[in-house]
């Protein structure tokens, strides 16, 4: 059993926390949020999270919790008079953390776990397109590894090398709604989807090559059934009527075929 910590408590960290409650591998039992409202503290009082501010409050809870950390994007514009989306790329936020974590004299850790959330730039891009540096997709994480190394090595906080697992935690491509299904959905699409064929080839792959990585300690596609306003999220393996997508097959085969373990080479990555 996996005693977890969920930092940020707001409709989605509810979601998950909720979600998890009647798993037999994972629970929560603390919890950090930016801002502690009292319809925070009830919840965290109906769900026996104890409140924490910090790796180090988490961890006096319970030694054995696993703190997940940063939860990147996978692109930022790096630039902060940006008229919109003001954002930081992966590779450029670590270096930032990392020099405010020397320069703080701090001696342990930040994270016990590096979340990372390899999007594609654009949905009809090929898994093998990747995001030009400094951000990074999901076939770049050796970028993510590498700005790890550069920022921590030498400090109390863990780099891939020493240990420092990777959980994609979130991914997913968005898919054009078969004209047959868009009867259980409403509103106008804001994006150019992929096909389903397309979502399933990606999503298949993926799950190999992630296998292939050692760093790798947990893939999740987002979401698992999509939202029925076009304008929101469309890249569930479920669609909104509740029939699966051609990636729902194609997920659960690759599963079964790799069984969690590389079918091909193993990438090791040093710096």
């Amino acid at each position: 059993m996996i005693n977890a910590a969920i930092v940020g408590l707001g409709w989605w960290g509810k979601t998950l926390v909720e979600s998890a409650e009647s798993s037999d591998e994972i629970r929560f039992v603390a919890g950090a949020t930016r801002t502690v409202s009292p319809e925070i503290e009830a919840f965290a009082r109906d769900k026996g999270l104890r409140l924490a501010a910090s790796y180090d409050a988490l961890k006096a809870v319970d030694p054995a919790i696993t703190v997940i950390g940063l939860g990147l994007s996978s692109r930022g514009n790096d630039d902060p008079g940006a008229s919109g989306n003001v954002s930081t790329s992966p590779v450029r936020f670590i270096e930032g953390l990392g020099a405010a974590y020397r320069a703080s004299g701090r001696r342990r850790p930040l994270m016990d776990e590096l979340a990372f959330h390899p999007y594609p730039r654009r949905d009809t891009d090929s898994l093998e397109t990747g995001i030009l540096w400094p951000n990074a997709g999901a076939t770049n994480v050796e970028r993510i590894k590498q700005a790890m190394w550069d920022a921590f090595h030498g400090t109390g906080q863990k780099t891939i090398e020493d240990g420092l697992r990777l959980r994609l935690d979130e991914v997913g491509w968005q898919v054009a709604v078969p004209r047959d299904a868009l009867h259980d959905y409403f509103g106008a699409e804001t994006v150019k989807p992929t096909t389903e064929a397309a979502q399933a080839s990606i999503y298949a792959s993926l799950v190999q090559y992630a296998a292939c990585d050692p760093s790798v300690d947990t893939l999740l596609f987002f979401g698992l059934r999509d939202e029925p306003n076009l304008a929101r999220w469309q890249a569930g393996l479920i669609r909104a009527d509740g029939t699966p997508r051609p990636a729902y097959a194609a997920v659960k085969a690759s599963i079964a075929q790799t069984g969690g373990s590389c079918l091909g080479k193993l990438r090791r990555w040093r710096h």
